[in-house]
């Protein structure tokens, strides 16, 4: 688990001790987040050394321990240098990197205008005044969206419970109220089951169909078809159909991969993401994945209170 966060720092005056604010970061990040604070100043390498190659060097050898979390740049470099400038190739050489551009005579508002006339999308701006605040944000933010993606996994596999738990509740509902699909359902339970001996074939038949819902064996894919079964009976919307069709691939599919996916980081961007074989969950899809998850539960828990 990663319990550190870097920064890459470009200021001609960081080595000042009155000038640098790491010390007041470093206190409240470890004070709030619990994570450490590494700061390296590249201010000589981006203007006296070879700026192209230092950035070839931290897009091309980006991993989840070293990575660097955030570049802070000061708009005033001193000998000519501009800051803007230097921003700008950070942006276009790690697109994915959060950039923070700060000065101490400008305001945050002149400071976007001065980076949207570059053309340089994505970078966070504020005035000094505000530099500590500022940056401890943006950090907060970089760091939720790490939590995301660990914790994605997770919310997969609670919402496809709770999705599991209310089919359940669908069935024993319709079972209650239909006795002629009665031994459909637990038919085609059993038979999902599976048994080895008619003795225990037997066993099944004879239980509640509760217990057979609830059967060890009874895993999430064998809950939607047995709800295959019988949704044909349900009177559903074509809306409520249409979510029901696409079930298995953006749910059941995603719930999958989830349970075996690790947390890996992608090459090309250097964020975190979730992998398994060639499927891979980015930051950039979380939303979207969420978004899913939610139109399904809302889809089921429409179906299951029209049975009410």
């Amino acid at each position: 688990m990663k319990t550190s966060f870097n920064i890459a720092w470009v200021d001609d005056n960081l080595s000042d001790p009155a000038m640098n604010l790491s010390p007041q970061l470093t206190r409240k990040l470890k004070r709030k987040n619990g994570f450490s604070l590494i700061v390296d100043d590249i201010y000589n390498q981006v203007t006296a050394g070879d700026f192209d190659g230092l950035l070839s060097n931290l897009a091309g050898n980006i991993d989840l321990s070293n990575s660097i979390d955030l570049v802070v740049v000061d708009y005033q470099l001193g000998s000519g240098i501009s800051g803007v400038a230097i921003a700008k190739k950070f942006r276009e050489k790690l697109p994915s990197t959060d950039i923070l551009f700060y000065s101490g005579k400008e305001s945050a508002d002149k400071l976007r205008l001065l980076i949207a006339n570059e053309s340089a999308d994505g970078i966070n701006c504020v005035g000094r005044q505000d530099l500590v605040e500022g940056t401890y944000t943006v950090i907060e933010n970089i760091i939720n969206r790490s939590h995301k993606i660990s914790t994605l996994r997770g919310l997969i596999l609670n919402s496809v419970c709770e999705m599991d738990h209310m089919i359940r509740e669908i069935l024993c509902k319709y079972n209650s109220v239909n006795a002629a699909q009665m031994d459909e359902i637990k038919n085609k339970a059993v038979q999902l089951i599976g048994y080895k001996n008619p003795a225990q074939k037997t066993t099944l038949e004879n239980s509640p169909i509760e217990d057979l819902l609830n059967h060890k064996k009874m895993m999430s894919g064998k809950l939607f078809s047995i709800l295959g079964t019988i949704k044909s009976n349900l009177g559903l919307s074509d809306k409520q159909k249409e979510l029901l069709s696409s079930y298995r691939s953006e749910i059941l599919d995603l719930r999958t991969t989830a349970a075996h996916a690790k947390e890996a980081t992608c090459q090309d961007t250097g964020q975190s993401m979730l992998k398994f074989k060639n499927v891979e969950y980015k930051r950039g899809g979380i939303d979207g994945i969420c978004k899913t998850i939610v139109s399904h539960e809302n889809n089921i828990q429409s179906i299951l209170e029209e049975m009410n």
